[in-house]
C-alpha cells in the first residue's frame, strides 16, 4: 500500500497567520501564578503556605496542569530542529531569521512533561509525584517568547501590520512576565535553579505551595 503523500510544511502565510496560536500559548504561560495571585494575594507576597480544598483543589490542580502544557507547548515550539520534527507542527527555526532555538527547559523536564502531563502513564505509580517550580518555567518561558516576539517586529519590518502586530505581542509578554514578578514576592520563589524534576516529594518539603511553583500535581486527586 502506497504511502500518503506527507503533510506540507507550513507556507510563510500559515506562519504569518499563526502569529496569534503563538501569542495565545504564549499569554498562558503564567496562567496558575496569575490565578494563586488573584485568589491568594497577600500568600503570593509573604509566601504562606496554601493548601485548597473542596472545587478550589481541583480547579488548582487544572489550572496547573493546564500551565504545565502550555509551558511543555513552548518548550516543543522553541527546542533545535532534528529529524522526526512534525512537518505540520509550528517550530520556532521555521520563522525568517529567528536563530535562538534551545530547549527553555531541560530535556530531562520535557519527557516528565510528555510522561506525566500530556499523558496518563505509569510514571507516578512507579516514581512518586514530581514537584513542578511552576515559577521558575513560566519565566524561562515567558522570557523566551518576549524575544522571539521582538525579534519578528523586525523580521517582518516590511510587512507593517504584522511587525506592528508582533511588537504589541512583545510588549505585551513583557509586561505579563513583570506583573508576575510584582506578584509572587516571596523570596523562596527565586531560589530553585533551571528545573530538573525530582520524584518523591513528600507534603512536609512544601514551603510555599503556592507562589514557589512547589506544587504536587495530582496531589489532591
Amino acid at each position: 500500500m502506497a504511502k500518503a503523500n506527507p503533510e506540507p510544511l507550513p507556507t510563510d502565510e500559515e506562519l504569518k497567520r499563526a502569529l496569534p496560536d503563538l501569542f495565545y500559548v504564549a499569554s498562558h504561560c503564567t496562567a496558575y501564578h496569575r490565578a494563586f495571585a488573584g485568589v491568594f494575594p497577600e500568600a503570593a507576597a509573604t509566601g504562606a503556605e496554601i493548601k485548597p480544598s473542596g472545587e478550589m483543589q481541583r480547579a488548582f490542580n487544572a489550572i496547573t496542569e493546564a500551565n504545565l502544557m502550555f509551558i511543555r507547548k513552548s518548550a516543543e515550539f522553541f527546542k533545535p530542529r532534528k529529524n522526526g520534527d512534525k512537518r505540520d507542527s509550528l517550530y520556532s527555526y521555521l520563522y525568517p531569521g529567528y536563530t535562538r532555538q534551545g530547549w527553555i527547559v531541560p530535556e530531562e523536564t520535557y519527557e516528565e512533561f510528555h510522561k506525566r502531563v500530556g499523558h496518563i502513564t505509569v510514571a507516578e505509580a512507579r516514581q512518586g509525584k514530581v514537584a513542578w517550580p511552576i515559577f521558575e518555567l513560566s519565566m524561562q518561558a515567558m522570557n523566551q517568547w518576549a524575544d522571539f516576539f521582538a525579534a519578528m517586529a523586525s523580521a517582518y519590518a516590511a510587512d507593517a501590520d504584522t511587525a506592528a502586530l508582533c511588537a504589541r505581542y512583545a510588549e505585551a509578554v513583557r509586561n505579563d512576565a513583570a506583573d508576575l514578578e510584582r506578584a509572587v514576592l516571596c523570596p523562596a520563589a527565586r531560589r530553585f535553579p533551571p528545573a530538573r524534576p525530582q520524584g518523591g516529594v513528600e507534603k512536609a518539603d512544601l514551603v510555599c505551595a503556592g507562589c514557589c511553583g512547589h506544587f504536587l500535581l495530582g496531589e489532591h486527586r
